[in-house]
């Protein structure tokens, strides 16, 4: 019998007053209660200043990390479960050992970010591809999509109609994901990364992707094994526990809601969720159940192996493999 898991959304790589965001953390949980969120991210540039107002917020949970860059501005890195900021002016691979030295764990940001029509919002992409150390990688970021082909032709569709300018992760950095799998487990999140800033244009004022709006877009799901309990430092605890070990998963919720999703395999009687490891000893089946009917591929180390039109695939593994 399949283990019970119970599914948190949530939104990961936001930006309040303590940064460049225009929203401060309670203003920001508010709209995330409304948008359905259990949980949200905030990652500050370069600072952990809003780590005291971490805790639960009506339905939200809030968790404070922080957005690390190096001196170039380069190679942004979520950091979670840090106590402390890290001193300034480290290079990428400093800091990515430090984190995790520290106790903490983090993710690469928007690491294929390129973008040349607004001067004054360059690029951040990552560059230090070669280091190893990190937990995980932001394989979809909703501003960096937007944002990367941007021009002054199309940025009036573009604020109209933001939601059919995303696609998905680009397929750069899904291969980079593929290709790390040989430094072990490497997990995948979405970031909404939300400023919500605010420009002039003529006589009006406007902002620019609200948080209310943008907490409808990319969501980060996470499995736990029991409920959370209300008390900020066990449910602390799980969420990045969910987030360390993979048992998780990214939707975009412009398309519909992605909650309910499952992928698993069968061995005898037991089940493992996402993000769990065994070995290919006995008869093994994957199977992946959609809250909708969409196409489902099954992927091995970055190489489709089936693809079908239907809300269930099934398959039995026969080579080890990440899947």
């Amino acid at each position: 019998m399949q283990r019970e898991w119970f599914e948190y959304v949530g939104a990961a790589h936001v930006h309040t007053t303590y940064s460049d965001g225009s929203w401060t953390i309670p203003e920001i949980a508010k709209a995330a209660t409304a948008a359905g969120l259990d949980f949200g991210l905030i990652t500050e540039h370069m600072t952990l200043e809003g780590l005291s107002e971490e805790g639960w917020y009506a339905q939200t949970l809030v968790l404070v990390g922080y957005e690390i860059n190096d001196p170039a501005r380069k190679n942004h890195y979520l950091a979670f479960g840090l106590k402390r900021t890290l001193p300034a002016g480290l290079y990428p691979l400093e800091y990515v050992g430090r984190v995790r030295n520290e106790g903490g764990f983090g993710f690469i940001s928007h690491p294929d970010e390129k973008r040349s029509s607004h001067p004054d919002y360059p690029a951040y992409p990552w560059t230090e591809w070669q280091i190893k150390g990190f937990d995980g990688i932001e394989i979809w970021n909703y501003m960096s999509e937007w944002m990367e082909s941007l021009n002054r032709w199309n940025v009036g569709f573009r604020i109209l109609f933001p939601a059919l300018s995303i696609r998905g992760p680009t397929e750069k950095t899904l291969k980079f994901w593929d290709s790390s799998r040989d430094n072990g487990k490497v997990v995948a999140i979405a970031g909404v990364d939300v400023h919500a800033m605010k420009k002039r244009l003529g006589p009006f004022n406007w902002v620019v992707f609200p948080y209310p709006r943008m907490f409808r877009t990319l969501r980060t799901h996470i499995l736990l094994p029991s409920p959370l309990t209300g008390h900020l430092d066990k449910d602390k605890e799980m969420v990045y526990g969910a987030l360390r070990r993979g048992n998780s998963f990214v939707s975009n919720h412009l398309l519909g809601d992605g909650r309910r999703f499952r992928f698993f395999a069968e061995a005898g009687n037991a089940v493992y969720t996402m993000g769990e490891s065994l070995r290919l000893s006995e008869p093994l089946r994957a199977v992946a159940v959609c809250p909708g009917k969409g196409v489902v591929s099954l992927i091995r180390n970055g190489e489709p192996i089936l693809k079908r039109k239907a809300n269930w695939l099934e398959y039995d593994l026969a080579e080890p493999g990440s899947y």
